[in-house]
């Protein structure tokens, strides 16, 4: 039998199926795998460099707004005992 003359009027093999196309989400991957890479190595830089400014006696943080002072005469005043 002649591969041309099939019933579905294809030779055998020559029929490019669409699912060995390349998806857009598997196209999308290295990227994301790439982004996910440096995203964490940033977050290990971070850590790293607030753990050594904790090593210098650095605190970080925002500064408190009230010294220790003004909080007790703003407790006095609320009626909180603390």
């Amino acid at each position: 039998m002649d591969p041309r003359s099939a019933p579905w009027g294809r030779a055998r093999g020559t029929n490019r199926c669409a699912c060995r196309r390349v998806s857009p989400s598997r196209r999308s991957r290295p990227p994301g795998a790439l982004a996910e890479f440096e995203r964490e190595l940033i977050q290990e830089r971070t850590r790293a460099g607030l753990a050594a400014a904790r090593a210098r006696g650095r605190k970080g943080g925002r500064p408190r707004k009230l010294d220790a002072k003004k909080l007790a005469t703003a407790r006095r005043l609320l009626g909180d005992p603390e």
